[in-house]
């Protein structure tokens, strides 16, 4: 029943992430990781997370995402004093292939609202700031297990429905991954 669906997925909204990062984060995070000195610069999101994302955050409580300590200053390299630039509640759910490289996924994101600084709701209503719900960076990536409530189709599923705008980044053109994977397309 797809009332009831939308019903469970309303109901444990609340539990789902909220946060998101800005371009200007995702901008400070490549070229303080991914620069060319790095060595590092055509990593997938899969190597991204488990290279740079996931040792960030040991140390740290398992509910803990990225952004979030980014937002309370605890990563040295994102000083305290631009939080509020880079982390922010989330206006854009992001859908995107691990297995792409992540710095073709923040210059797909710049092509959409990079040139602007923005995203237009149709009626003339910008946002001060664009905030993107990227799962690498707001959903904690520390755990073992996902809680039930934010586990499984469900998270994803509540989170394209809290945002307003919803991205899809696809690349290859005669075969995106996206599109091969159901969740992508709800």
């Amino acid at each position: 029943d797809d009332t009831g669906l939308l019903e469970q997925i309303m109901a444990a909204a609340h539990s789902l992430p909220v946060l998101g990062v800005s371009l200007e984060f995702l901008r400070a995070f490549v070229k303080a990781h991914m620069g060319p000195d790095s060595g590092d610069t055509k990593m997938t999101t899969t190597e991204v997370c488990e290279k740079l994302v996931k040792p960030r955050c040991e140390g740290h409580p398992e509910d803990v995402s990225f952004a979030a300590l980014v937002q309370n200053g605890a990563l040295e390299e994102f000083a305290a004093e631009h939080a509020t630039k880079y982390v922010g509640v989330a206006t854009h759910f992001t859908s995107h292939a691990w297995s792409y490289r992540f710095d073709l996924l923040v210059d797909a994101l710049e092509c959409d609202v990079g040139s602007t600084g923005s995203s237009s709701d149709g009626n003339g209503t910008v946002p001060a700031t664009n905030f993107f719900w990227l799962d690498i960076f707001v959903v904690p990536q520390t755990r073992r297990v996902l809680p039930p409530q934010a586990g499984g189709r469900t998270a994803f599923f509540r989170a394209v429905a809290l945002e307003k705008y919803f991205v899809l980044v696809c690349f290859d053109w005669y075969s995106p991954r996206c599109f091969q994977r159901c969740w992508c397309l709800w």
